[in-house]
């Protein structure tokens, strides 16, 4: 593939996708304008519909072909990519709500817009497989002031601090309860983050508590003690940056455990490789080093970078993208060598300012 250099951005995300279209990213440029590369095939190409719209945000959803939303910089949501003529296609990404927002977020096949006063507008589908090929994805009056969206489940955090969740997952035996857990606990929340099966928050007092099932591992509850301030997730575990640097870690045990790294840093990432590896990836606090470890090893690989890194990104199938200096994209595919896991560029010196086109 012929490499293409890429624009300054100021954000970006890496759509993790199960649907067999292989990992790509989404950034916006310094104006606005929404930009994909990655393994996707052209047709596939989720800038396409946008018409032009310039956006302040953007969320990626894995349904089908791959497809992403954002907010336009007037606060209302947009979203573009390949429009299947389906039932539940039809029914479901392409077709979000009018009004204003302050934030939106994705599943599988359904998006969930934060408005202005609070409320959870949604649409789409949180299940895709059960006669008439979809179950719609509820709204909620809220109030929130902030939303996470999982597979099929979505939680939002009130201004309360408390945590309400609904999707799938309903109760510990109801619907789908493997799809995502929906009772979260009654403390309060600082922040609040969905997985595929599970969700977990931030107390207020620092302390990470996860609910619903993480995969092959039943216990209810799981807690991470600590002063965190930041929380990501993979399929089947977790981990939490702390206020000093430190990183801690939990579940994927059957996958030989995530592993946490040593040193301090700024921000963290679980990039998921084939279902059978999980990567802890980490930026240094210099800014100048991406570190990753992965599971059931002890291994540490790492790439330097000359510039400051100033966000991190992951997905799945091992990518790992990082903005460095200006909004510069640099990007990295995770190679799972037996004597030697490594980063390797996509394209391009160091990968720096290229990646595969879609």
């Amino acid at each position: 593939a012929v490499s293409m250099v890429l624009p300054r951005l100021k954000s970006f995300a890496i759509l993790a996708t199960d649907a067999g279209l292989g990992s790509f990213s989404c950034g916006l440029s310094m104006d606005g304008n929404p930009v994909c590369w990655g393994a996707g095939q052209p047709w596939k190409n989720p800038t396409s519909n946008m018409d032009g719209k310039k956006l302040e945000s953007l969320s990626l959803m894995i349904s089908g072909n791959g497809k992403m939303c954002g907010l336009t910089q007037a606060g209302e949501i947009a979203c573009g990519g390949f429009e299947g003529t389906s039932s539940y296609e039809a029914f479901s990404p392409m077709k979000p709500p009018s009004g204003k927002f302050k934030q939106v977020v994705t599943g599988y096949a359904f998006g969930c817009g934060l408005t202005v006063a609070g409320a959870a507008k949604c649409w789409g589908a949180w299940e895709l497989h059960k006669a008439p090929w979809y179950l719609a994805m509820p709204s909620h009056a809220g109030p929130f002031v902030k939303l996470a969206a999982g597979r099929s489940h979505v939680c939002g955090l009130s201004p309360n601090k408390h945590v309400v969740c609904w999707g799938a997952g309903k109760t510990d035996t109801g619907n789908r309860p493997e799809w995502g857990q929906s009772v979260a606990p009654p403390v309060d929340f600082v922040d609040v983050v969905a997985s595929k099966s599970f969700s977990c928050g931030i107390q207020a007092s620092g302390q990470i508590w996860c609910w619903g099932r993480v995969p092959n591992d039943y216990t209810k509850v799981k807690t991470i003690a600590g002063s965190f301030v930041k929380l990501v997730t993979a399929n089947c575990g977790y981990c939490g940056l702390t206020k000093a640097g430190s990183v801690a870690c939990s579940g994927c045990a059957w996958k030989g455990g995530l592993t946490a790294l040593t040193g301090k840093y700024t921000d963290i990432g679980i990039a998921e490789y084939g279902g059978n590896y999980q990567n802890l990836c980490a930026v240094t606090t210099s800014g100048l080093r991406l570190e990753c470890s992965r599971s059931n090893t002890s291994t540490v690989f790492y790439a330097d970078s000359s510039l400051k890194i100033s966000a991190l990104e992951v997905g799945a199938n091992g990518m790992v993208c990082v903005l460095a200096g200006p909004g510069i994209p640099v990007c990295y595919r995770l190679s799972h060598a037996t004597s030697s896991p490594r980063l390797v560029p996509t394209s391009g010196p160091a990968g720096l300012g290229h990646a595969l086109p879609l």
